[in-house]
This record gives C-alpha cells, structure tokens and sequence, in this order.
C-alpha cells in the first residue's frame, strides 16, 4: 500500500467514527426528550391527584358548578 491510500483509508475510518458519535449523541437527546415529555406528564398526573383530593377534603374548593350548594350540604348533613 501506498502512504495515499493508507491515509486515506484512516481518513475514511475516522470520518465514521465522528458520523457515528453524532448519529448516537442524536438518538440520546431524542431519548432524553422523551423521557422529559413522559416525566412532564406524571409530574400533572400527580398534580391533578393532589387537586381532587384537596377537593374531597374541602368541597368549597371545587369549580363553580361542581360543588353542592350549601343548603343540600346542610340537608345530607342532617
């Protein structure tokens, strides 16, 4: 082999080995960004969880329309 040929050939193998490293750094970042999405929604799974049992604790605190109104709540009470 020539020295032209051999450096090129290390050339060629380098050039891979950096294609490749990006291609998998680009397939961590993906994976990491779905990670993220999937966390984001438990975190507002968990949040709404909290929310409803806050509700049942204290139903004055529910959406305008949910809640009974006073007068039924004395009425179970009773």
């Amino acid at each position: 082999m020539h020295d032209t040929t051999l450096q090129m050939l290390f050339q060629a193998v380098s050039a891979r080995a950096v294609v490749g490293g990006f291609v998998y750094a680009a397939l961590q970042f993906r994976g990491w960004r779905t990670a993220r999405y999937v966390a984001n929604f438990t975190t507002l799974l968990e949040l709404q969880l909290q929310l409803r049992k806050m509700v049942v604790d204290d139903p004055t605190l529910a959406p305008v329309g949910l809640a009974l109104p006073a007068e039924d709540q004395e009425e179970k009470n009773a």
